[in-house]
Order: C-alpha cells, then sequence, then structure tokens
C-alpha cells in the first residue's frame, strides 16, 4: 500500500496550489495524500517557525503517528521547510520515504530579494484586512536570498554535516528534483537565464558539495593541505530539467511524461531502482548533453581565523599563459550578495560561455578590505613568494593564488573539478586578520606601550 503523500505549496500559494496534482495522484492509485497550507506573507515568521508548525500538523490534520512513514511532493519554498524539518531531528530521517520536489528553492531563488519592496508587497503581500496586511513576508524572503546565511548554515547541517540525511543506504528519503527551463519576458528579466522564472536550474537539486580553502598563515601547511572537498551530496540525483515548463506551469499544467516520471518515483524502493529512474529521466526531454542547461551556482563565504565574516571582498578567476594573465570572463557577471551579511555571495555561471575544459591552470584574486589603516587580511605564501599581501590605505590586500588543483583533483580516488553545470558548489575562504603594521616584531598601532 503506497504511504501518504504530504503535498508542500511555496511562498506567496496556499494549499489549493496543489489541487491539480492531488486530482492526478489520486486517479494514478494515490488517494492517500494531504494539502498542507503554511503562511508565508506574515513578517515575524520564518522557516523554523513552519517546519514546527509542519511537525504538528501531521499529527493533528494529517493523522500520522510520531513514527509513521511518509512521502512528500513539494513546490519552491516548500523544499526549505521540509529540510528544515528533516534537519530539526534525527528520527524524521527515516521518516520521509521519497522527496519530489517541483521547481524546488533548494538554495533560494533569485527574485526573494526583488519581493522586500513596495512592488513585491503590492503584487505578493497578503490581501486580507488585518495587523498583517499587505506583508511581504520577509522571515521567508530573508532565507530564499540567493547566498543566505539560512541556507549556508542550514546546508551546512543536512549536506556537510556529520549525520547524513541524504545517502545511499536507503534508510533516508531517495530525492527527484525537477525544475523547467521556460520563461517569460518579464520572469526573464527578474530570476534571468538558467531559470523556471523563479529558481535557477543550477540550484534546484541536492547535488551538491562545498570546498574550504584556508589561506591563514598560523597554519604550517603547504596549499595541497589548505584545501579540503567535501564528498558529495547525493550525486546520483541530478536535476531533472523539464522542457518548456516554467515556475507555475509544472504546478497547473504538467505534462504526461512529468506525471509518469513521479509517479513512477513514489513506488521507488531501492538504489538500483532510483539510479536506473534517473537514467530514464535524463532520456525524457534531452537527446544529448549539450542540449542540457549548463549552468551552476556557486556561493561563497570569505572569514577570518576567527570564523567572522568578511563583507568587503571581491573575488575573479585567471588562467595563466606564459607570463600573463587572462580573466575568465563570465565568472562574476551574475553575482548576488546577501543583503544582511555581504560575506555571502552567490554567482551564477554559464559554463557554455566560461568553457572551463580549457583551462590547463586557475588562478584566485582575492582583494580584501577593512576600510581602515589598523588592520588588514593576510594569508598564506607560496613558495615562489607569491602572492605578496602588502596592505595599502585602508587596509585594502590584493593577491592572486593559484588553484589549478580544483580543476582535477582526486578526492579519495574520485577525480574532481570545480567546474559542475546543474550545480551548486559552497566555497567557503579563510584568511587571517592582523593588526598593521604587517610585520609582527613591530608594535601595533591599534595597542601600544607609552
Amino acid at each position: 500500500m503506497p504511504n501518504p503523500i504530504i503535498l508542500i505549496h511555496g511562498y506567496s500559494a496556499e494549499g489549493r496550489a496543489f489541487e491539480n496534482w492531488k486530482s492526478i495522484l489520486k486517479s494514478r492509485g494515490f488517494a492517500n495524500n494531504h494539502i498542507v497550507t503554511w503562511q508565508s506573507l506574515v513578517n515575524e515568521i520564518n522557516i523554523p517557525d513552519i517546519a514546527e508548525g509542519f511537525d504538528r500538523a501531521l499529527r493533528t490534520h494529517a493523522g500520522l503517528s510520531p513514527d509513521e512513514p511518509f512521502d512528500a511532493i513539494v513546490h519552491s519554498t516548500g523544499m526549505l521547510v521540509i529540510r528544515e524539518w528533516l534537519a530539526c531531528s534525527t528520527e524524521r530521517i527515516h521518516r520521509l520515504k521519497r522527496l519530489v520536489a517541483l521547481a524546488p528553492a533548494t538554495f533560494g531563488s533569485p527574485v526573494a530579494k526583488k519581493g522586500r519592496g513596495v512592488m513585491g508587497a503590492i503584487i505578493k503581500g497578503k490581501k486580507l484586512l488585518g495587523p498583517d496586511f499587505l506583508e511581504a513576508g520577509v522571515g521567508v524572503l530573508d532565507a530564499l536570498e540567493l547566498g543566505s546565511s539560512y541556507v549556508w548554515n542550514l546546508s551546512d547541517l543536512d549536506l556537510f554535516g556529520d549525520l547524513q540525511h541524504f545517502g545511499k543506504d536507503g534508510e533516508t528519503p531517495y530525492v527527484f528534483a525537477f525544475c523547467g527551463d521556460k520563461t517569460g519576458f518579464i520572469s526573464n528579466h527578474l530570476a534571468g537565464p538558467g531559470s523556471d522564472g523563479v529558481v535557477r536550474i543550477a540550484g534546484a537539486s541536492l547535488n551538491t558539495r562545498k570546498i574550504v580553502l584556508d589561506f591563514g598563515k598560523r597554519q604550517k601547511k603547504p596549499l595541497a593541505k589548505r584545501i579540503t572537498i567535501a564528498p558529495w551530496t547525493h550525486e546520483d540525483s541530478p536535476v531533472v530539467p523539464v522542457r518548456g515548463a516554467d515556475h507555475g506551469s509544472i504546478m497547473d499544467r504538467p505534462d504526461a511524461p512529468l506525471i509518469d516520471l513521479v509517479c513512477e518515483a513514489l513506488a521507488i524502493t531501492s538504489w538500483t531502482t532510483f539510479t536506473e529512474w534517473h537514467e530514464r529521466a535524463a532520456k525524457a526531454w534531452w537527446t544529448s548533453e549539450g542540449d542540457k542547461p549548463q549552468y551552476q551556482q556557486i556561493i561563497t563565504h570569505a572569514v577570518d581565523e576567527r570564523g567572522y565574516g568578511i563583507s568587503d571582498y571581491a573575488i575573479k578567476l585567471f588562467t595563466k599563459i606564459g607570463e600573463s594573465f587572462k580573466e575568465v570572463s563570465g565568472f562574476d557577471k551574475d553575482v548576488a550578495a546577501y543583503s544582511k551579511d555581504s560575506s555571502y555571495r552567490c554567482f551564477h555561471l554559464d559554463l557554455k560561455k566560461i568553457k572551463p575544459e580549457r583551462f590547463n591552470n586557475l588562478w584566485l584574486k582575492v582583494v580584501l578590505a577593512t576600510n581602515t589603516h589598523y588592520v588588514a587580511y593576510t594569508g598564506y605564501e607560496q613558495p615562489d613568494g607569491l602572492p605578496s599581501w602588502t596592505p595599502s590605505i585602508k587596509g585594502l590586500t590584493e593577491a592572486s593564488l593559484d588553484i589549478s588543483g580544483l580543476l582535477d583533483w582526486k578526492v579519495e580516488g574520485e577525480k574532481f573539478s570545480l567546474f559542475y553545470p546543474r550545480t551548486t558548489t559552497f566555497l567557503e575562504m579563510i584568511f587571517d586578520r592582523e593588526p598593521m603594521p604587517l610585520n609582527r616584531m613591530l608594535p601595533t598601532e591599534i595597542v601600544t606601550f607609552d
């Protein structure tokens, strides 16, 4: 007998958004399903609040016992709700058996920041008269921002933490992520290419990994020992791009191939059938790899050795040709900084234009600023004496670092590259924050003796 199916809508929507899918599922033999409605347009409510309310509603409204297994189909922000719910308790990981994500905002949305303004309140704001009238749900929108600290911290817990939330042992949920490739004139302007008008294809699946580049001088290690690369999370569950679908039509007007794949996903019982499903799904709309979108997200966080964020920084990528450096054009063309803390950034790359397969080497140029001459950032100096961490006025430091190893790296026997289409990569960069002058043998200007 099929598990109960819980249907979770997204931001600014209501439970009735899933009525079409509820009818479809019922016609396919999945009659035991329950639609969840949650408040997203109240400014004081955040994702953890919603996840806790969801857990209570499973018992009081859906009638599920505390250990009863179920499947879930989520749309858009519903993905963050179910991820937060899973992360709150180890017992919950074993309850959720299958997770079907339709256009999920797994790592946020490029339109979230735009929803904060007056137009966002008029278009998406709550229309019911009362104390919440025309609120736009800033608590949820904050979490949905590209590069938000919420998404970073949640991913550290459920994707890169010690406890495996999404694995291959059959004890964790099987995840199936779909995302359309169609945008209209207005939605393309708001969300940009490589999206379905609201969420990005590269940010839909849980197919992700984290890289830590520790450039701190305090460690007496070569550069190779300063690079930590986490294993792929759910590497065998890439996003399934749905040709011709947008953020709304994937809910309102799903086509037959999509419906078939979703129903088949709800019957998966082993990792073997799971991987076979993905092989079929890859052929449903696309005939070759070249037909598929080639976008990638890189979410960065720059911190000092104490863990404090570095809000004023810029990074660029270069390749070295002879003695000259050529900038990787397009790397920083589409960058979003988290509005509450700009130490978090999200880069959106079009790999068809960047063409990383041409690179023989890769260099990271970083510019760090403290905006005061009393302190500056420094880091690891390579054996050849480069880079030179010589701060200028206002604590501005610039250096270039050879990270060519990220083009062809071996992690536990597996080949690794920084660039992978339709994925999100987390990149943490650690630098030293030093009182000036930089010479440790000289007194600082911050603290002196009379």
